[in-house]
């Protein structure tokens, strides 16, 4: 899983979002609570201004989480979600 997580950063580092969020659906088909691999995928899809598929990532992400985190006022404690507000804040 860290190799993949790397390996994802990398792509996104190298502005490659296809090529980050693929990385990141094989780690997450390994392990879909897989926290890194969700941040890495929500910041490519976000990159490449595809907030559709964002938001299906996030959710699914949620089913398979708890659901609940996004309740108003619910702690940043997750960093799945923490990640997920800052990129909706900032309007990515």
């Amino acid at each position: 899983m860290i190799a993949a997580e790397r390996l994802a950063e990398h792509h996104f580092n190298q502005r490659a979002w296809s090529r980050c969020v693929e990385v990141c659906m094989q780690a997450l088909d390994a392990d879909p609570a897989a926290e890194d691999a969700m941040i890495w995928m929500l910041r490519a899809y976000s990159a490449a201004g595809m907030r559709a598929e964002r938001e299906q990532a996030f959710r699914s992400y949620l089913r398979v989480a708890g659901g609940s985190a996004l309740e108003v006022g619910a702690p940043d404690d997750d960093p799945v979600v923490r990640v997920y507000r800052q990129l909706t804040a900032a309007g990515a």
